[in-house]
């Protein structure tokens, strides 16, 4: 069922791997990835060439307006991961990328947080991250 979020709070995560040349199944399989989306660098997107190979895991949409809560979803599901995803990454030549979006419609402006314990997972497996975040008033 798609859920209408035109005018709730949100945010979502995104664990994602990106890497010039790699095979998203094998990766998948060797991290056990489930529920994640692939893409390859041959796939048109919005028309234009994707240009680049990539495996993601979502947190889902979560009613929440503060990203410590995406944070602690991702570290619970691949905070004691960190060395398989680091020999995933130097597999595919690729690059760990940690994302935070969403919608803000309460006019309360979702601070970009990073706790230690993300700061630390994200430096063991070479993670840059990023937010984008809407907010409406």
């Amino acid at each position: 069922m798609q859920t209408d979020n035109s005018k709730k709070n949100w945010l979502r995560g995104y664990l994602t791997l990106s890497g010039e040349r790699f095979d998203p199944d094998e990766i998948r399989k060797m991290i056990g990835f489930s529920g994640c989306e692939t893409r390859r660098r041959n796939e048109v997107v919005f028309g234009n060439l994707f240009g680049h190979d990539e495996i993601s895991y979502s947190t889902g949409i979560m009613n929440t307006v503060y990203p410590e809560d995406v944070e602690k979803r991702l570290l619970l599901r691949f905070g004691l991961s960190k060395r398989i995803l680091k020999e995933a990454a130097k597999r595919a030549n690729g690059t760990w990328g940690v994302l935070i979006e969403g919608d803000s419609h309460s006019g309360m402006i979702p601070s970009p947080y990073v706790s230690s314990e993300m700061i630390s997972f994200l430096d063991a497996i070479n993670a840059e991250i990023g937010f984008d975040i809407i907010v409406y008033r």
